[in-house]
């Protein structure tokens, strides 16, 4: 998913790049969370995602509401 979706969208300009690292991001950390019974995800890190992820579907948003409109 997250290389289509760099393909798709972030590497040709359609949604700003940011927003395929937050993705990949995103997935490192639940992977984290998931997985490894070692390491802990600290307040300060599940704060950044959750408000990257929020800025995430925000652009998703817009973007969808943009091309609705140009067609």
């Amino acid at each position: 998913m997250e290389s289509a979706f760099g393909y798709y969208f972030a590497k040709p300009g359609r949604i700003d790049p940011k927003y395929h690292k937050m993705l990949m991001s995103a997935r490192k950390i639940r992977e984290i969370a998931d997985y490894d019974i070692d390491e802990e995800i600290i307040e300060p890190v599940a704060s950044l995602e959750i408000e990257e992820g929020c800025a995430f579907i925000a652009a998703i948003k817009q973007f969808l509401v943009a091309v609705s409109r140009s067609r």
